[in-house]
């Protein structure tokens, strides 16, 4: 569905505005609120520097999340020809102009080290997503959200960048977590168990021995919605989900053809009692999730006819596709 034009039911209260004149602003608008004037004027001034700019207002107008992406994809779907430089350190102060904002996304931005201690100036920020962050970039950058209460956190497809997770600081009331690659090392076991009230936590690309994914689960208390990638010391490190005494949910991605078979794999799930739903998209074959069913009928294995739940948290909060922080509006 084109998200301009459809409203999920859990944001039924929201209208869409007219399409801005620059094709990258999409902007979600309360029914009956009008945006504060200055606050637009930073979304005008900063949308023709990027391919997206997905912005949500509050029931005053006041700009509450935002979503800056550089993304390739986005480029075609706007139908913008030219090629545009991004949000830098020399564009990052407007964003203290956004008094109210609870949650942004940077995405291929061009923002480094320099421009990201605007943050600080943001009070109400919970929700911070670092997705592709620029070549060159200091490797600790992250640190800039050491100290803030966050409910979300993405270090994410930063490539480039290697941090060392180990200086991040402690986020108790973390509920959304993403790991990737340079940052889903061995480190982060012990960063993790900073954050032991996280929910729905996706572990891409690591690199870890099964006594070390071991460690991990059993530091996930209340993880309920988890995706994991391989590189976790082979599929029989699976035996250590059933350390997680809340797993609800489990998304296996990008594991090879073979590399989930049933055999020291997938009957390690078995014992997992607490586990309604599971999603496979590669890696095993039809006799493998076949043997899992006969093992296991109680478990919903996602297909073309049987979804897998979103992510959510158990108060019912959505956190969306692992991107944009906007979920009201659907994607």
């Amino acid at each position: 569905m084109n998200r301009r034009t459809f409203i999920l039911q859990t944001a039924a209260a929201f209208a869409m505005s007219a399409r801005a004149a620059d094709p990258a602003l999409v902007e979600h608008l309360r029914a009956g609120a009008k945006p504060v004037a200055a606050e637009r004027e930073v979304l005008a001034a900063l949308a023709p520097k990027v391919y997206e700019l997905e912005a949500e207002y509050d029931s005053g107008g006041h700009v509450i999340k935002l979503f800056l992406s550089q993304h390739g994809q986005h480029q075609k779907e706007h139908h913008i020809v030219e090629n545009r430089p991004g949000v830098g350190d020399a564009d990052a102060p407007l964003l203290a102009r956004l008094p109210q904002l609870q949650a942004i996304c940077f995405e291929m931005q061009p923002v480094t080290e320099k421009g990201l201690p605007v943050l600080n100036a943001l009070k109400h920020l919970r929700d911070v997503r670092f997705h592709y962050m620029a070549a060159g970039i200091d490797p600790d950058f992250a640190t800039v959200v050491n100290g803030r209460d966050l409910d979300v956190l993405h270090i994410k497809h930063n490539f480039s960048a290697k941090p060392d997770v180990g200086k991040l600081g402690a986020f108790p009331n973390l509920r959304y977590l993403v790991l990737d690659t340079t940052v889903a090392k061995a480190p982060c076991v012990e960063f993790v168990k900073k954050c032991l009230r996280v929910e729905v936590f996706e572990l891409h690309r690591p690199t870890l021995r099964p006594e070390q994914f071991g460690e991990l689960c059993a530091h996930l208390p209340n993880v309920r919605w988890f995706e994991v990638k391989p590189n976790i010391g082979g599929c029989g490190a699976l035996q250590h989900l059933k350390l997680m005494p809340r797993l609800e949910c489990l998304q296996l991605s990008q594991w090879k053809d073979g590399a989930l078979p049933f055999d020291d794999g997938l009957e390690h799930l078995v014992p997992v009692k607490t586990l309604k739903h599971l999603n496979v998209p590669s890696g095993s074959t039809p006799a493998d999730l076949d043997r899992l069913r006969q093992a296991r009928p109680d478990i919903q294995i996602a297909s073309r006819d049987v979804k897998f739940p979103p992510k959510q948290a158990a108060d019912g909060t959505l956190f969306g596709s692992g991107t944009s922080p906007i979920v009201a509006v659907e994607k």
